[in-house]
């Protein structure tokens, strides 16, 4: 049982991250931020720490067109160390890929049943709102899952 679920989470990784690269095969940046985050990311390549916006609301994402600066952090840190335009197409495959991975940890720490946890998980992995509105999509998670957690046990 435990080699099993060992194989299925790490199948489930692989095919998360396959899916994710899935609308960059032609290399283009498909989805509606990945434009955006990809001239924050080279703004702070070029220009340095300190153009990161010094408005509170602005840092914790809650105006439009803003978000948390650690995305950007990281990808500006990334794209110094390969200098390669493939980090944009990447870096997102990758974030969803570690998001699929600590939702699953902590579904399993909550629900306390690893087999249930693996299929949540797996939902998660291809629920196709993931791939084209990444906005607020945790939220629309966090609140459905609120509203339906007294129904699953």
């Amino acid at each position: 049982m435990g080699r099993r679920l060992n194989l299925g989470i790490v199948l489930l990784i692989i095919a998360s991250f396959i899916v994710r690269l899935i609308p960059h095969r032609m290399m283009v940046l498909v989805v509606y931020d990945e434009y955006l985050h990809r001239d924050i990311t080279l703004r702070l390549v070029k220009e340095g720490i300190l153009s990161i916006s010094k408005d509170p609301l602005s840092l914790l994402g809650l105006k439009p067109y803003s978000y948390p600066p650690l995305f950007h952090i990281i990808g500006a840190l990334l794209y110094k160390a390969f200098h390669t335009s493939m980090l944009f197409y990447l870096l997102p495959a990758i974030y969803g890929t570690l998001a699929v991975i600590g939702f699953y940890y902590a579904f399993a720490e909550i629900a306390g049943n690893k087999r249930v946890a693996l299929i949540a998980a797996t939902f998660l992995s291809f629920l196709p709102t993931l791939y084209t509105e990444r906005a607020f999509i945790f939220l629309r998670i966090w609140v459905y899952s609120y509203f339906q957690w007294p129904y699953t046990s």
